[in-house]
Order: C-alpha cells, then structure tokens, then sequence
C-alpha cells in the first residue's frame, strides 16, 4: 500500500523527526487524520486561540464517518457524521458566485460513508467541523486505513517514532498491522509482559484478539464475549477502554480488531 493511498494526506511524505516542540508546531499546518472524539477532546485557550489536541496544534483535519443524517439548507449543508467514537455535525457553506462550490457534497447521503476535510470550529458550547471538502467513501479499507492512521499519527506524538529516532524515509517503515502484535507491543516485549498494566478482562481481550486473523473484519462483541467466557456487558465496556487507549480500534459496528 503507497503512502497516496485513501489520500489520507498525513502520511504523504511527512517527515516527523524527533518529538519536539518545533516539529508538534509545524504539524499544526499539515493534514492530521483524526475520530471524532479526538475532535470533541481538542481544547482552545480561547477564541482566537489554536486547537489543540492533547500538547499539539491542530489546523487542518481529516474523518471518515458514517453519515447519520444529511439537511440542505439554501446556505449550507450539515451532515451529522458518527465513526463509533462520537457524533459531530459537519458544515459546508454554500457560496453560490464560486463556480462548482453549489455542488459540493454531492453524492454524500445518509447512511454511506464519507471523508471530509476541513477545519475545528465551535459556536456556543458546541465543536463542528468547517467542510473545506467531503466526498463518498467507496472502498471500505479506506475505513479501516483511517483508523490506523490516526492511532499511529497519535502514537507517534505521544512515544515518539517506532524503534526510536530518525524522521527519514518512510515513516510507516517498521510498522505491523497484520499479525499478532503491532511495533508498539514489539517494543514492549522486551520489558517484560506487554499487557501487566492492565486488568484481567482487558487482558483476555487483547490475548484474544491478537490470536485471530479475521482479514480486518474483526469480531462481534458478543463472539469476544463468549471466547473468553465474560459477561458481555462488562466486555462491551472493557472496549471502549481499549479503543479509547488505543490498543483496539472498531471495524464496523459492534465489531472489533486489535491494532
């Protein structure tokens, strides 16, 4: 798979070097992939101020969601977007004398998948997402794509390139996503049992899904359950955890893989 494939637009020749101030600056202007609830996490100092995700600025962003609900409107469009992680309404504004800009969002509907780009803002309370442009999802690895690369993009921030230093070359070089154990976990090998840091139930989940090749489809709750014999309540809430965390991202509803 290139780096232009799915136009993610992170990964596309970024270089992330150490894990610097400097380099979280520059970031601000490039094209994160984000969930939507890394959108409703981002905080501002202020009005005026930029968004900021965790310790990094965010500027220009990229989703890929579900489209629950679309309305029309003779100045804008909203679509109401959800990717397992949150709700979020997104606004493209119509401006009628830009040749073309009227049809933007077409071929967007209810209940198909869409990626949009665009910018963090809020009125009220209330966070949206500013559609610079949106358009059909067609190929569902697109789906599956995104996920993963808003976790590593993430990860990278937050523990810095795997296998230690050096923003050169590709920097998905050295990173697994099939298998059973992601370059994260790799690392953690050797310090000892990768998941002592948490609970039984989050253990046998990861144990469990780590053991199963299921082509990125992933497995129901209720299978997972099931498997390693837990009520499906408490699993079910043991996910969220993990996907929260990282170690596990949704692959379709009520479906779930391991990173």
């Amino acid at each position: 798979m290139s780096q232009h494939d799915f136009a993610g637009g992170y990964v596309q020749g970024s270089q992330f070097g150490e894990n610097s101030p400097s380099t979280k600056k520059a970031t601000s202007h490039s094209l994160r992939p984000v969930t939507i609830k890394q959108l409703l996490a981002s905080t501002q100092a202020h009005g005026d101020a930029e968004w900021m995700l965790g310790d990094c600025e965010i500027n220009h962003v990229t989703a890929v969601a579900h489209v629950l609900n679309v309305l029309v409107n003779p100045t804008n469009h909203v679509f109401e977007l959800g990717d397992g992680t949150g709700r979020i309404e997104a606004r493209h504004w119509v401006d009628a004398s830009t040749e073309g800009d009227e049809g933007q969002g077409d071929g967007v509907t209810e209940h198909m998948y869409a990626r949009v780009t665009g910018t963090l803002k809020q009125f009220g309370n209330k966070k949206y997402l500013n559609v610079a442009h949106i358009q059909p999802v067609n190929d569902p690895h697109e789906i599956i794509f995104h996920f993963f690369e808003a976790v590593y993009v993430t990860m990278e921030y937050s523990r810095g390139s795997p296998g230690g230093g050096g923003g050169t070359g590709d920097p998905m070089q050295g990173v697994t996503f099939g298998g059973n154990q992601s370059a994260y976990s790799h690392q953690n090998q050797g310090s000892g049992d990768q998941y002592s840091h948490m609970n039984e139930t989050e253990r046998k989940i990861m144990q469990f899904l780590r053991g199963q090749d299921t082509g990125g489809d992933g497995i129901h709750v209720a299978a997972i359950g099931r498997a390693i014999k837990e009520d499906p309540a408490v699993v079910s809430d043991t996910l969220e955890k993990l996907v929260e965390g990282g170690d596990v991202f949704i692959t379709s509803d009520n479906h779930f893989a391991a990173i």
